[in-house]
């Protein structure tokens, strides 16, 4: 299937460019160096899907999908630490706490799946 295809994929980009509204919206407290890991993390999601997906042994593609899984966990605990960077109002954490629920969920798939 190709990448664009997976829900995972889809849920992925959704969470990057929320991510991306978060560092455009408090740019102006949180250091060069949060937002930079922010958006590489919330990026790598996306990326290690795409590049699993094109792999052509099940170990090859379960690989990525694990690195993706680390990369989201790594996503989650940014956001858990946004807090320590600004008083702003806080992003629609619900919000994206689901769509980081679920995002595991169909890299679980994706793992099991790959795991023989």
């Amino acid at each position: 299937m190709h990448f664009k295809n997976l829900v995972a994929y889809q849920k992925a980009k959704e969470l990057n460019m929320q991510c991306l509204s978060i560092i455009k919206n408090n740019g102006g407290s949180l250091p060069l160096y949060f937002k930079d890991q922010l958006g590489r993390a919330a990026l790598s999601v996306a990326l290690n899907i795409a590049e699993g997906s094109g792999r052509s042994t099940a170990k090859d593609q379960k690989h990525f999908f694990v690195m993706a899984n680390g990369s989201l966990r790594e996503v989650e605990a940014l956001l858990d630490m946004l807090h320590l960077f600004t008083t702003a109002p806080t992003p629609p954490f619900a919000e994206i706490n689901e769509l980081l629920e679920l995002i595991s969920k169909l890299l679980r798939g994706l793992i099991a799946k790959n795991t023989k």
